[in-house]
């Protein structure tokens, strides 16, 4: 598995997800409508949608011109919710149509209950499970997105790292200039 996230990372470089810091990933609810899904990846609004209000009290702050939002996790668990699940489908017709331009990351986190090493595998886990749902029959294709994980290493601005709200996948975009992630 960890070879996976390497290769697939260093595929993703190519991409040229460097730029400065000037974004931030907000927590958008899982009932989400395509316009606010297409807003919080986009940063724009999509033909025939208003720009929507999108919460952002909960952030991280990016390190370059990514933009996106998260879902979260149950404790210790990879598992996808019934939510997450029909969040995540509206998202993958999204990124089959309307964004069919856009490469995406998944990055997976976790709060800093457990040691270091089990919250990292359970971050990759967490990234791969969306990976895996996104990229299933008739879904994405999975050139177009990666996965990684982040253990307990980057927590939420203004959130102790225990709380449950780190425990989070971040969907990330990032429209490619060539038309194609690799």
């Amino acid at each position: 598995m960890i070879r996976f996230y390497t290769i697939v990372s260093a595929l993703y470089v190519g991409i040229c997800f460097c730029a400065p810091l000037r974004a931030e990933v907000p927590n958008l609810p899982l009932d989400s409508d395509r316009c606010a899904i297409g807003y919080a990846l986009t940063g724009h609004a999509m033909a025939g949608c208003d720009a929507p209000s999108i919460g952002t009290q909960i952030t991280r702050s990016l390190q370059n011109s990514e933009t996106g939002y998260f879902v979260n996790f149950d404790f210790a668990s990879e598992i996808l919710s019934h939510d997450a699940i029909e969040h995540l489908t509206r998202l993958s017709k999204l990124l089959t149509g309307p964004l069919s331009d856009l490469c995406v990351k998944l990055v997976g986190h976790t709060d800093t209950r457990g040691s270091n090493s089990y919250n990292q595998v359970l971050s990759e886990k967490r990234a791969e499970r969306v990976w895996m749902f996104m990229v299933g029959p008739g879904l994405m294709q999975s050139g177009r997105i990666i996965a990684e994980g982040r253990g307990e290493t980057e927590p939420l601005k203004r959130i102790l790292g225990s709380d449950p709200k780190n425990r989070r996948v971040e969907i990330l975009a990032k429209k490619t200039a060539i038309g194609t992630c690799h």
